[in-house]
């Protein structure tokens, strides 16, 4: 997350203070404003909010942060994502699903996950 907050910084032009404070606002307009100032397209601003809130929702219920979860969680919450509906090609709604069925595949259970956290 750090190396995300850190690459919005530069592209907006501003501290990465001001950067943290603003991805990991509770709303989602800090955010939407930082993406919008460092000029990246629109049409993947929704990937970016679902890789923020599968952070974010993986931290609060503690447990590891391993690659695996994350991007099932992401993946997860992008393709929920009401407006996916309207602003993304069918072929890439497949393509995302055929991707998180290949990470559920690989993805330990969590009762595995307990035993080796245990």
């Amino acid at each position: 997350m750090t190396f995300f907050e850190h690459g919005l910084a530069e592209l907006a032009r501003v501290q990465h203070r001001g950067a943290r404070l603003m991805v990991h606002d509770a709303g989602p307009l800090g955010l939407q404003a930082l993406y919008e100032k460092a000029g990246l397209p629109m049409r993947l601003y929704l990937a970016f909010r679902a890789g923020v809130d599968a952070w974010r929702a993986l931290e609060a219920e503690g447990g590891g942060l391993d690659r695996a979860r994350l991007q099932a969680r992401m993946l997860e919450r992008f393709l929920s994502c009401e407006a996916v509906k309207y602003n993304v090609l069918q072929e890439d709604v497949v393509y995302l699903m055929e991707r998180l069925d290949q990470t559920l595949e690989t993805a330990p259970s969590p009762q595995e996950e307990r035993l080796v956290s245990v």
